[in-house]
């Protein structure tokens, strides 16, 4: 999930570039918020606290693959940078089906 433009967005990256779908989940504001990617084979399903918002069943790969969180700010989106800005993580679980 990305913050673009305000909204919580889902989709993945793999070797060929940007793939999976790009959709709107919910914002960042009112406090704490869950996210999770439910990556089976042939598909991967998003979530945003608890609501299924996304899934993809095209482009994905069995390839090991990882998790990047991050604070990027980007000069190609039309909205302006907000800075500073904080990110802050109560915690990553990973579990394998």
């Amino acid at each position: 999930v990305e913050g673009i433009e305000g909204q919580a967005v889902a989709h993945f990256h793999n070797s060929a570039g940007f793939l999976g779908p790009f959709v709107g989940g919910g914002t960042f504001t009112g406090g704490w918020h869950t996210f999770a990617a439910d990556w089976e084979p042939g598909s991967v399903t998003y979530y945003y606290d608890g609501t299924e918002i996304a899934s993809a069943t095209s482009g994905i790969t069995s390839a090991p693959m990882y998790l990047v969180l991050d604070l990027a700010l980007s000069t190609t989106i039309t909205s302006p940078n907000t800075v500073p800005a904080t990110m802050q993580v109560d915690y990553v679980r990973v579990w394998q089906h």
